[in-house]
């Protein structure tokens, strides 16, 4: 018997795997914050770059962004610093 990543991650953290309408509904809730965040960033007169990401409980993840897709990549890298930084010194602020 052969068992998929989903039933792996869920005996790992004890969830279970989340449904289609699960999965559509953090679709439509990313999608209406990052509307949110773009009209508020615009009203306000900022300008900047954002990603939002939520992840499954299998793993699988959901990204909302105004990046390029080439320039994730460099976000993720940014992130992995920021998470072996903070994981060296936990009382180093994450920013």
């Amino acid at each position: 018997m052969t068992s998929n990543s989903c039933d792996n991650f869920r005996e790992l953290h004890n969830w279970g795997c989340m449904s289609e309408s699960e999965t559509s509904e953090i679709q439509a809730i990313l999608r209406d914050v990052d509307q949110i965040l773009r009209d508020r960033l615009k009203a306000a007169g900022v300008e900047i770059v954002h990603a939002l990401i939520a992840m499954r409980p299998d793993g699988g993840g959901f990204v909302r962004s105004n990046v390029p897709t080439e320039d994730l990549g460099d976000m993720t890298i940014m992130l992995a610093v920021l998470v072996t930084k903070a994981s060296i010194d936990e009382t180093a602020p994450v920013h």
